[in-house]
């Protein structure tokens, strides 16, 4: 079995929030680490299957820090 067979269920739950998050960045323009941190959430997963660590917890946690970054400015 592959990796990928036990992982993917993530990516779904991922580009829902990826989604909604650019959905408020064209509502009010992104900082640069809002930006920084959507791109490698979004491309990290296209990198599952060349690195050694799992990629879930860095994307919630730069996902997370995201929602943070927003609702401290709103």
């Amino acid at each position: 079995a592959s990796r990928w067979q036990f992982c993917i269920y993530d990516l779904p739950i991922i580009t829902i929030a990826i989604v909604f998050l650019m959905k408020d960045c064209q509502r009010e323009a992104p900082a640069a680490p809002e930006l920084a941190a959507l791109g490698i959430a979004f491309l990290l997963p296209l990198l599952f299957p060349t690195v050694v660590f799992p990629v879930g917890p860095v994307i919630y946690a730069l996902l997370g820090a995201v929602i943070v970054w927003r609702v401290r400015w709103w």
